[in-house]
């Protein structure tokens, strides 16, 4: 099952009611299953009060339980605004059957968008006010995609989607695609983790297209935090370690010294602060930057059972912050910058 901006592979199910923690702005969104199995959606807000708000059309139930190929794909530009995508990906040679949703009411609500496309959404995209969706048509499962779109998104469903043309370049793997945006800023990563990154940016929403410079080894789709900066996770063989972009200048490390971790997570807030939760052979600790990456500092471990291989988390201001625990499906908050965490109640007792 794919979830959450930071995925594009399955997952490996958990046991407990939470899967996935997603940044919305100032405020989070968490995903997971409710008391009767089925899939749920509960919104963060500035205290870390779990209010319940309506899944996707279509989202997943327990992850023991759903399909093989089974698709959620979530996006929040706030905690009003945000896409998503559910449906089941191609599998056993069946046809692809996703579904766009957008809603503009804190997900009470979520609204169907029919793109006039024969291919399937595959990313989306939302920030600086703007949303995007991503369409592609993959012959088969391990075929290139030879031809892919982006479309501009109405969260409110009002106006229909709109698209100026493919994107000028073809990907020559099976790697996915992957899309980020800000404003009228877009950036395109074709053949994402397959070490051969296209990278393509347009600044006026998709009407024009130029390759810039991007690292081969970037693993998961980037963070914009601006029209003018780019958040990316760079994995080497066993290694991760991250960069910074600023424009179309060559993109920089930050937290480089990330050796001996395999499992790492940056989490940008602004242009110049982001924190790096990074899981090492001798435990997991928390650093930030405050100036763009020129400086780093350790802000404080994190205890072994909260953090494992494929935790999810995220931060939504300078000091509050939540981690989603993969060996036990849990949900941790601090609210004093990572120097403590504390475990939420589950929202079904």
């Amino acid at each position: 099952m794919v979830l959450g901006k930071r995925s594009h592979e399955s997952r490996v199910p958990v046991p407990g009611w939470a899967e996935e923690v997603v940044h919305a702005g100032g405020s989070a969104y968490v995903v997971g299953w409710g008391s009767d199995n089925t899939g749920a959606l509960w919104h963060l807000d500035s205290v870390g009060r779990l209010d319940p708000r309506a899944a996707p059309p279509g989202m997943p139930g327990n992850p023991g339980m759903a399909p093989r190929g089974a698709v959620l794909l979530l996006a929040f530009g706030g905690a009003e605004t945000g896409l998503a995508i559910t449906g089941t990906s191609k599998d056993n040679g069946r046809r692809d059957r996703k579904a766009l949703y957008v809603t503009d009411d804190g997900a009470r609500s979520w609204t169907r968008v029919d793109l006039p496309t024969s291919e399937q959404p595959r990313q989306v995209a939302i920030g600086g006010g703007a949303a995007y969706a991503l369409t592609s048509n993959c012959p088969a499962a391990t075929a290139p995609c030879d031809h892919a779109t982006l479309w501009s998104i109405d969260p409110s469903g009002a106006a229909a989607p709109h698209t100026f043309d493919s994107l000028p370049a073809r990907t020559h793997t099976s790697g996915p695609i992957g899309i980020t945006a800000y404003g009228p800023d877009v950036w395109a990563l074709l053949n994402l983790g397959h070490g051969h990154v296209t990278a393509l940016r347009s600044r006026d929403g998709g009407r024009t297209w130029h390759r810039f410079e991007a690292a081969d080894c970037i693993w998961e789709v980037p963070v914009a935090t601006s029209g003018n900066v780019l958040w990316a996770t760079c994995g080497t063989g066993m290694l991760d370690h991250s960069t910074r972009q600023k424009g179309d200048a060559a993109p920089a490390d930050v937290f480089s010294d990330v050796a001996g971790t395999s499992d790492s997570a940056l989490l940008p807030l602004s242009d110049s602060t982001a924190y790096a939760v990074i899981d090492g052979s001798h435990g997991t600790r928390i650093e930030q930057t405050r100036d763009g990456g020129r400086t780093t500092t350790v802000v404080a471990p994190i205890p072994r059972p909260i953090a494992r291989r494929g935790f999810r988390a995220t931060f939504v201001s300078p000091r509050v912050g939540y981690l989603v625990t993969t060996n036990g499906g849990q949900v941790y908050r601090t609210a004093d910058g990572a120097h403590t965490w504390h475990r939420l109640t589950p929202p079904h007792g």
